[in-house]
């Protein structure tokens, strides 16, 4: 009688607590989210200000993620470059595929010596188990222009050295 008391008591915990459930674990240390900046079509007084997000990689899901037969992995990038918004969604990938997206970003021509604010955000959003990669810039970036001219000073065992001319503000 005492094992019967025993038996339905545990099996009362068992249906009320219920069981523990096993986690889906995605590794995205193989993704990465990076920035360049770089200049175009400088001229005496402007240039462009060319920017570009990158999101790529790739992923692997483990543990008790279920049948990952139709989960996809999509990257996306959100840009701000001088206050003009700029959006990307990459293509759906299979959870273990690589995945890529990029944006590019041109400012049109501008004056040097004015700053302009640039910000971003990577994300990667799994079908199964929603965001699962988030970078930012971390707020406004200031991006600004600047004219330097370097002169040749000298030449010892081989080095070069130079000293800064003029440094402008066009």
């Amino acid at each position: 009688m005492r094992t019967t008391y025993i038996l339905v008591l545990a099996l009362l915990l068992f249906a009320v607590c219920g069981t523990a459930q096993a986690q889906c674990t995605v590794d995205t240390s193989a993704y990465a989210v990076y920035d360049s900046e770089s200049v175009d079509n400088v001229t005496d007084t402007t240039a462009d200000i060319l920017t570009s997000v990158v999101v790529d990689g790739s992923a692997s899901m483990s543990g008790s993620c279920g049948d990952l037969t139709y989960t996809t992995h999509t990257p996306e990038i959100r840009a701000s470059l001088n206050n003009v918004g700029a959006y990307s969604g990459g293509d759906s990938v299979c959870a273990d595929c690589y995945v890529y997206d990029q944006l590019n970003q041109d400012s049109g021509a501008v004056p040097f010596g004015v700053e302009y604010q640039f910000s971003y955000e990577g994300e990667v959003d799994c079908s199964a188990a929603g965001l699962v990669l988030s970078v930012s810039s971390g707020g406004d970036w200031y991006i600004s222009l600047h004219r330097t001219t370097y002169r040749y000073a000298s030449i010892s065992n081989g080095i070069c050295t130079y000293t800064v001319s003029s440094h402008t503000l066009i």
